[in-house]
Formats: structure tokens, C-alpha cells, sequence
């Protein structure tokens, strides 16, 4: 008889990443379309977006909304909210503009990553607004560096 699963015994999403990431750095961890992007690229991506978020007010027990085209963007995207301990809320991007404000409401969502042409879309939104590309520089000035524990201070009993 299997001993049953404690709440410590459970794993967030992102440090598993985190695990393959540090095993198999160099290894192809997604591919979309000819683009790849290896473990190292979305693991410095992510960290990168997750200072960024961190520096906007985002952390543990916050709501992140993600409205991105399908691309590999998206994948470090959905890392970097989690690594901050916020919880995500996918938005499609070909939503109606009243879906998405409804979406943004109803979650109270406190932050919103997207692109420039998708928020020109959605300017009555009240929270944080990222855009991956035009806030591009920004991020990437960021540390590659892994969030430490007690800056993100993110468990199993934790939204993301």
C-alpha cells in the first residue's frame, strides 16, 4: 500500500523546470515551429521576466494574466509568473476585447503580460502592464540569476 501524498511531498511546476534545467542545460526543451529554445535560454528568459515582475509588485499570491500569441515566448512567460509565485490566468488572444476586460476583472488579476499591440487593445485595465516587446530591454537587463527562496517564498500550498 503507497503511503499517502503530503502536501510537502508536492513540487511547483516551475522547480521542476528548474531540475531539468540545471541536469540538461543545453538540451532542446521546446520547439515551436522552427524556433527552439533550449533549458539554460528559457531558464534566463524566465528569471529575467520574473526580476522584471517582481520590480512591478508581482509576487506570492498575486494574479498575472498572460495574453500572448502562441510562440515560445509564451512557455518562459508562464516560468517567469510562476517563479514569482503568482498565479496565471491564460488569456487567448482572440478573445473580444469585453471577454478579456471581463477575464481581467472577474480574476483580479493585478498584472497583465502581453504585447504593445495587444494592450493598445485593453487600456482600461488598471494593473501592471508588461509588454514582452516593447519592455524587451527592460527584462533583459534583468539577472539571469535564479530567484533565491525567501525572494520568492513559493511552496506547494502556494497559488502557481
Amino acid at each position: 500500500m503507497e503511503s499517502p501524498l503530503l502536501l510537502t511531498d508536492i513540487e511547483v511546476l516551475h522547480a521542476i523546470f528548474e531540475t531539468q534545467a540545471d541536469q540538461r542545460p543545453e538540451a532542446v526543451a521546446v520547439v515551436f515551429g522552427r524556433e527552439r529554445a533550449t533549458y539554460a535560454e528559457l531558464e534566463s528568459r524566465a528569471n529575467r521576466l520574473a526580476r522584471h515582475l517582481r520590480g512591478r509588485g508581482v509576487g506570492r499570491r498575486s494574479v498575472v494574466a498572460m495574453m500572448l500569441p502562441r510562440a515560445i515566448e509564451a512557455y518562459s512567460t508562464l516560468l517567469g509568473i510562476l517563479k514569482t509565485g503568482a498565479a496565471y490566468v491564460p488569456i487567448d488572444p482572440e478573445y473580444p476585447a469585453d471577454r478579456v476586460a471581463y477575464i481581467l476583472e472577474d480574476s483580479d488579476a493585478e498584472a497583465l503580460v502581453t504585447t504593445a499591440d495587444l494592450a493598445s487593445r485593453h487600456r482600461a485595465f488598471g494593473g501592471a502592464v508588461v509588454r514582452v516587446d516593447a519592455d524587451r530591454d527592460a527584462i533583459a537587463a534583468e539577472s539571469p540569476a535564479r530567484l533565491r527562496c525567501d525572494e520568492a517564498g513559493v511552496g506547494g500550498r502556494d497559488l502557481c
